[in-house]
C-alpha cells in the first residue's frame, strides 16, 4: 500500500511539473512578450525550448508513475496474520 500512495504523490508531482512545462511554453503568447516584426526573441525561443523540455520528461515521468500505481493496485495484497507477544511462564 505504502507503494501504491508513493506513486500516486509522484504522479502529482509530474502533472503540476506537466502543466508548468506546457504554461512555460505558451507564456510567451499569452503574456505577449515583446517580439520585433513578429520574429522569436531569444526568451522565447528560451522559454519554448526549457517549457518543452519539463513538459516531455514530466510527462513522461507521469505515464511511468501511473503505470507503477495501477500495476501496484492490481497486485493481490498480502495477508498478514496478526501477531500475538510471545508467551510467558
Amino acid at each position: 500500500m505504502t507503494s501504491l500512495r508513493s506513486n500516486l504523490q509522484l504522479a502529482v508531482l509530474f502533472f503540476v511539473g506537466l502543466a508548468a512545462g506546457i504554461w512555460a511554453v505558451a507564456a510567451p503568447w499569452i503574456i505577449s512578450y515583446p517580439t520585433p516584426n513578429g520574429a522569436w526573441t531569444s526568451s522565447v525561443w528560451a522559454a519554448t525550448w526549457v517549457g518543452s523540455i519539463v513538459a516531455v520528461a514530466s510527462g513522461l515521468g507521469l505515464v511511468v508513475a501511473l503505470a507503477l500505481a495501477v500495476s501496484d493496485a492490481s497486485r493481490p495484497q498480502k495477508a498478514v496474520a496478526p501477531t500475538q507477544p510471545p508467551e510467558t511462564r
